[in-house]
């Protein structure tokens, strides 16, 4: 509904972007000379008649074609100021793909050092199991090597 919305205002402002106030004038004088042309034919001369006739229509094509011009102008605005914001989207665009791999990156070394510190923390418990093992067959025996005793103090 939003996008609706926003697209008919879209569409407004860009009409009344395009619309000239000067071609209407011109328009209206237009017709008000061809009107005045005919409602007077039978009070006016011919050449005088021809000559309004004549100059309406020239306000009419002129009006029309000032009009086109500056719908096309707008238009050409418009395409332009398209293409600059599908620039800027797509250039936002990389710079979230950017960011989306380096956080990739930092998240598999992470997730590396993760499983590093979990398989040193298991060998740890490893170590400690085995000289508890060692301790509980003989309880009275301590350390018996120097290398259970390293392996005590690496813990």
């Amino acid at each position: 509904m939003h996008d609706h919305i926003a697209s008919a205002l879209t569409l407004l402002s860009h009409g009344w972007t395009a619309y000239s106030l000067i071609a209407t004038l011109a328009g209206l004088g237009g017709v008000g000379l061809i009107a005045v042309a005919l409602l007077a034919a039978a009070y006016l001369p011919a050449v005088l008649r021809h000559a309004l006739v004549a100059a309406g229509l020239v306000l009419l094509i002129g009006a029309a074609l000032y009009q086109a011009g500056q719908a096309r102008g707008a238009h050409e605005a418009f395409a332009l100021q398209a293409k600059a914001d599908l620039q800027r989207a797509r250039d936002a665009l990389a710079e979230v793909n950017r960011q989306v791999a380096a956080a990739a990156a930092i998240s598999a070394g992470d997730r590396a050092r993760a499983e590093a510190a979990e398989a040193s923390a298991k060998a740890a418990a490893s170590r400690l199991r085995d000289l508890k093992a060692h301790l509980d067959r003989t309880p009275d025996a301590g350390c018996v090597t120097d290398e259970d005793a390293r392996r005590l103090r690496g813990l």
